[in-house]
C-alpha cells in the first residue's frame, strides 16, 4: 500500500470491524448459557449482561458498510457490485451453508432438515442473504445519499417506523398484548416496507460518516449509548423473569436501546482511534480487519468443535469468566483459520 494510500485510509473502519467482530463472537458465546440457564439465576443474569453490551456488533457491521458503499468518492457501478461483492457474498454463503449442513448431516440431523439449514443458511449466515439484499439497492441509495436533505429525511422516516415502532409495540407488549397488536395492524396497513430493514442502518453509516459531530453532541451520543445498553439488561432480565422463560424482545437489533448502542459505538471509535504510526501496527490492524469476515463465517464452526471433542463451551464454568476466555479462544482460533484461508488466492477471493 502507497503511502499516500495510507493517508487516506479510514482507520477506525478498520478499528469498527475488529471490535465489531468481537461483538458478535461475544453474543454467540453468551447465547450459550442465556439460551439454556435457569432464569433469573446469577450465571444467566451474567450472560445476559455480556449478551446485552455487544448486542450492537452487527449493526455496526452494516453501518461500516453503508459507509463504504455510499462513500461519493467511490462511485461503484451495477456491474462491479454484481461481479465483485455479490459473487464474493453468494459463493462465501454456499460453501459456508456446505459446511455447516454437512456438520448437521454428521450429528445425525434428518436430511430435510439438513436440507432447509442449507438453504436459509443455519444460524449466523442469515447475515449474508441481508447484506446481500442492500448490496443490490445501492444505486438506488445512492440517489437517497447524494442530497444531505432526503438523506435526513429518510433517516427520520426509518427511526420513526422502524425503531420507535418497534420499541413502542414491544413496551406496549409489556402492559396490554392488544396495544400492541393495534400498533401492529396500524403499521402494517401502511405499509412503509422500505423504511423497516437495515437500510436505515446502512444509510445511517454514510451519514455518520461523512458528517463530522460537535464535541458536546458526541457526549450526549456516548450517554444515550450507555443508557441503551442499560436498559438492555434491564428489560431482558424484567421481561424474561416475568414471562418465565428468556424473552429476546429488547435484544432485538431494530429496539431503539441496541441501535442507541451501536450510533455510541461508531461514533466514539470515530473519534477516539489513535493516530497509528507503527508500521508493524498498521499491518496487524489491516490483517485483523481483513480477516474479520472469515472470522464471522468459521466462528460458529469452532464453536462446535470445542463443545463436541474438547467440552468447552461458555458452560463449562462460571459464566462471568467463561464468556469472555472462551470468546477469546474462539476469536484466537477463528483468525487462525481465516489467516491460513486468506493464504488461498481462490478461497481468499471467493469464500472469505
Amino acid at each position: 500500500m502507497s503511502e499516500l494510500r495510507q493517508k487516506e485510509r479510514l482507520w477506525y473502519i478498520d478499528y469498527l470491524r475488529i471490535t465489531a467482530i468481537i461483538a458478535v463472537v461475544t453474543i454467540h458465546i453468551s447465547a450459550q448459557v442465556v439460551r439454556i440457564a435457569e432464569i433469573g439465576s446469577f450465571p444467566w443474569v451474567s450472560a445476559v449482561f455480556y449478551n446485552s453490551i455487544s448486542r450492537w456488533g452487527v449493526d455496526v457491521f452494516v453501518m461500516i458498510s453503508g459507509a463504504l458503499f455510499l462513500d461519493p468518492s467511490k462511485n461503484r457501478g451495477i456491474r462491479a457490485i454484481y461481479s465483485k461483492n455479490l459473487l464474493r457474498i453468494v459463493t462465501a454463503f454456499l460453501f459456508w451453508s456446505a459446511v455447516y449442513a454437512a456438520v448437521d448431516y454428521l450429528n445425525g440431523v434428518r436430511l430435510m432438515k439438513v436440507f432447509r439449514h442449507f438453504v436459509y443458511g443455519g444460524s449466523h449466515l442469515w447475515y449474508l442473504y441481508m447484506i446481500a439484499g442492500l448490496y443490490l439497492i445501492v444505486p438506488i441509495l445512492r440517489r437517497i445519499t447524494e442530497s444531505e436533505k432526503i438523506t435526513k429525511y429518510y433517516l427520520i422516516l426509518w427511526f420513526v417506523f422502524s425503531i420507535a415502532y418497534y420499541t413502542l409495540k414491544s413496551l406496549f407488549a409489556c402492559v396490554d398484548v392488544r396495544i400492541s397488536e393495534i400498533i401492529e395492524r396500524v403499521w402494517n396497513e401502511s405499509s412503509l416496507y422500505f423504511v423497516y430493514s437495515y437500510t436505515g442502518y446502512f444509510i445511517l453509516g454514510h451519514w455518520l460518516c461523512q458528517n463530522d459531530m460537535p464535541k458536546k453532541y458526541r457526549r450526549i451520543v456516548y450517554a444515550i449509548g450507555c443508557f441503551g445498553a442499560a436498559s438492555t439488561i434491564l428489560l431482558t432480565v424484567l421481561v424474561s423473569r416475568k414471562d418465565g422463560s428468556l424473552d429476546e424482545t429488547f435484544l432485538e437489533y431494530f429496539s431503539a436501546n441496541v441501535m442507541f448502542e451501536a450510533v455510541a459505538v461508531f461514533v466514539f471509535i470515530k473519534y477516539h482511534t489513535p493516530e497509528i504510526r507503527s508500521e508493524i501496527t498498521k499491518k496487524t490492524v489491516l490483517l485483523l480487519s481483513k480477516c474479520s469476515f472469515g472470522v464471522y463465517l468459521v466462528h460458529f464452526l469452532i464453536m462446535h468443535l470445542l463443545k463436541k471433542y474438547l467440552g468447552i463451551s461458555a458452560l463449562s464454568f462460571h459464566p462471568l469468566l467463561s464468556v469472555p476466555l472462551i470468546g477469546g479462544l474462539v476469536l484466537a482460533l477463528s483468525y487462525c483459520v481465516s489467516y491460513l484461508l486468506n493464504k488461498i488466492p481462490v478461497i481468499k477471493k471467493y469464500i472469505v
